[in-house]
């Protein structure tokens, strides 16, 4: 082989060994660990955040997850002891848009604004915009929608307001309980022109698919043969979505770019391409998950191949995360 070309041979391979190193395709590597209390976990638009507090308000933890949930970086830091002062600037600066965190032992709330005590008019229920410039609570009666922007509040009759959750800077999800009848209602409600626009019988629960609000059924509370819907926020449209197992219904979640659901089963987790929702991937779950739905927290990656999972330990009592690649169909 001529000299020339066996060098030119020689520095292909290299490049060819560098570009593996930085942009090849690597196994998950092991997740961070969250403190007692994970109170937040979610997309941002380019990394999937996981926030995390002590059983006391003395800290705070962020994990950092790229699109295909390689953990990033994970930042810890004190809180002030009088909680009053602003957060420290490393923490509040990587908190996701509209973070909000109620300790209902110190009756304090924790924003990218900072530390701020509850008051008197606040009952269990709270939820801030995406903005951060509009935050709308429950009463403790449940009885009454507040909605605070600009520094006005504005407040609603709403008997039974027992859930809400903004969706939108312009539009909240409400859950109603008519005590007499135990039926529920969601409806949503319009932040800026204070009404409802439409609703929706049963118990559910919510996650967010791009521009759709995903109405998830109750497991235990919900209607028989409810089906697994979705409100458009802009152009208040309803969508079914063809997933009709009852654990996968209560438990689906969405992909930061939109393309994949991940849903557990009683003892596996599958993925589908939301395009037709036609099952990509499979994967049995660990063998010492919890059984109850309500306790996990999971998502898919961007290109559907890995699963973030929280998931009940039942050997221990702990919660535990772990990274579970999928395999293909």
């Amino acid at each position: 082989m001529p000299k020339k070309l066996s060098s030119i041979i020689s520095i292909l391979v290299l490049l060819l060994l560098v570009f593996q190193l930085c942009f090849g395709k690597q196994a998950p590597s092991a997740p961070f660990d969250p403190l007692d209390r994970v109170v937040h976990a979610s997309w941002d638009g380019s990394n999937y955040k996981v926030v995390s507090f002590p059983e006391t308000l003395t800290a705070i933890q962020i994990d950092r997850y790229g699109r295909d949930l390689h953990p990033k970086t994970s930042i810890k830091s004190d809180l002030p002891s009088d909680l009053t002062r602003e957060l420290p600037v490393d923490v509040y600066k990587k908190l996701p848009d509209g973070f909000l965190y109620i300790d209902y032992g110190s009756r304090h709330l924790v924003t990218q604004d900072g530390i701020q005590p509850m008051d008197e008019t606040m009952g269990e229920r709270l939820s801030l915009t995406p903005d951060n410039k509009t935050l709308i609570y429950a009463n403790p009666e449940k009885d009454i929608l507040y909605v605070k922007a600009d520094g006005n509040v504005t407040q609603y009759p709403m008997d039974g307001l027992v859930d809400l959750e903004c969706v939108s800077n312009d539009l909240a999800w409400l859950c109603l309980l008519d005590q007499p009848n135990h039926k529920n209602t969601s409806l949503f409600f319009d932040l800026k022109e204070g009404k409802v626009i439409d609703q929706r019988e049963g118990l559910h629960e919510i996650t967010m698919w791009g521009d759709y609000v995903v109405l998830r059924p109750s497991l235990y509370e919900g209607i028989p043969d409810d089906k697994l819907t979705c409100f458009h926020i802009k152009t208040h449209e309803w969508k079914e979505l063809p997933v009709t197992d009852i654990l996968q219904q209560t438990s689906i979640r969405f992909s930061g770019n939109g393309k994949y659901a991940s849903a557990l089963g009683e003892d596996t987790v599958t993925v589908y391409n939301t395009k037709d929702f036609s099952v990509r991937a499979t994967a049995p779950l660990p063998k010492n998950c919890g059984m109850d739905e309500n306790v996990y927290y999971q998502t898919v990656s961007n290109d559907g191949k890995t699963v973030l999972l929280m998931y009940l330990n039942h050997q221990d009592g702990s919660y535990d995360f772990t990274l579970l690649p999928v395999t293909a169909k």
